[in-house]
C-alpha cells in the first residue's frame, strides 16, 4: 500500500538539477511512497534569517502549515530546506512564537500546530534501509569519498542525521568508503554569495585531497554541495547524489535518471562499476 508524503523540492532543484529530483522520486516510488507536490514557496533560504528572522519564520511556518492542512509529513531533497524547516519546527515549539506566526497565517486561512514530521530524504532512506536492502539488484562497486554537508547535520539538537548514516547506506548498495582528512569541511558554496574566489578555493582544497586518495568519486546527500563540486572541477572526480546511486542499484537505468547530465564523468564511472 502506497504511503503519501509532501515532497519539498526547494527552489533550484526543479530548475537547475531536475535529474536529482527524478532520481529521488524513482527511489521513493520503489519504496512504495507516493510523493505529492503542494503549493510550497521557498523554504526560505537560511540567509534570509540573518536579515529578518520574523519574515523567515512566517514563510517557513506557511510551508509547514500547508503540509499540515493536507495531513502529510514532508520529505525534503535539499539540506538547506531541511535545515530551515527543522529549525522553524524547533522554534515553533515555543508557544508565543507559534501564536505570532499563526496570527499572520490566519490572514490566509492557515494554522500550524506542529502535527507533522519533516524528513530529509537521507534520514528517511536510512530509517527504511532494511526494506531497501531487499530491493538491491545491481551493487554499485565504487570506492567513494563521502561529503555529508553542513546543514544536514547541524545543529545536532535539531536534526537527526549522523555521518555514519551515509557510510552505512553506501555499504548497503555495495560501495566502499574511502576516509580522508577534510570530510567535514564545508563545500564552500555559501561563501559564493560574498566571494566566488574563496568559495572555489574551499571546494578545490577538498577536491585536491580526494584526487590524491584516488577515490572513484564523491557521494553527498546535499544538492547544493553536489552542484558546487560538479560545477567547479572540470570533470576529474565524479560527484553523485545518493538517491541516484540507490535508484541505479534498485534497477533504474542510469540515463532514465539523467546521469548523463552531470558535468563530471559520472556516466563512465557507473558503466564501469556495473560491468564489473
Amino acid at each position: 500500500m502506497e504511503e503519501k508524503y509532501a515532497l519539498f523540492t526547494g527552489c533550484f532543484i526543479p530548475t537547475e538539477l531536475p535529474h536529482l529530483e527524478k532520481a529521488s522520486v524513482e527511489t521513493l516510488k520503489s519504496m512504495e511512497i507516493k510523493p505529492r507536490y503542494l503549493e510550497f514557496s521557498c523554504c526560505p533560504n537560511p540567509r534570509v534569517r540573518s536579515v529578518d528572522e520574523n519574515s523567515w519564520l512566517n514563510i517557513a511556518g506557511r510551508n509547514l502549515a500547508i503540509a499540515e492542512r493536507e495531513g502529510l509529513d514532508i520529505i525534503t531533497l535539499c539540506s538547506d530546506c531541511y535545515g530551515t524547516l527543522k529549525m522553524a519546527e524547533y522554534m515553533l515549539k515555543n508557544e508565543s512564537k507559534r501564536d505570532g506566526v499563526n496570527e499572520r497565517l490566519k490572514e490566509i486561512d492557515l494554522v500550524y500546530d506542529g502535527k507533522i514530521e519533516i524528513n530529509h530524504i537521507m534520514d528517511f532512506i536510512f530509517r527504511n534501509r532494511e526494506k531497501i536492502a531487499e530491493k538491491i539488484r545491481f551493487p554499485i562497486n565504487l570506492s567513494l569519498a563521502v561529503h555529508d554537508g553542513c546543514r544536514i547535520q547541524r545543529p545536532s539538537e535539531v536534526v537527526e542525521y549522523k555521518p555514519n548514516d551515509m557510510d552505512d547506506l553506501l555499504r548497503l548498495i555495495g560501495c566502499e568508503i574511502i576516509p580522508y582528512h577534510f570530510r567535514d569541511l564545508c563545500c564552500g558554496s555559501p561563501a559564493a554569495t560574498v566571494n566566488q574566489a574563496i568559495s572555489d578555493e574551499i571546494a578545490k582544497l577538498k577536491l585536491n585531497e580526494i584526487n590524491e586518495i584516488q577515490a572513484d568519486g564523491i557521494c553527498t546527500g546535499c544538492p547544493l554541495c553536489f552542484m558546487q563540486y560538479d560545477r567547479i572541477q572540470g570533470g576529474n572526480v565524479p560527484i553523485f547524489y545518493y538517491p541516484e546511486l540507490l535508484a541505479i542499484a534498485m534497477g533504474v537505468h542510469p540515463k532514465e535518471i539523467g546521469i548523463q547530465y552531470h558535468k563530471t564523468n559520472a556516466e563512465e564511472a557507473i558503466e564501469k562499476c556495473l560491468r564489473s
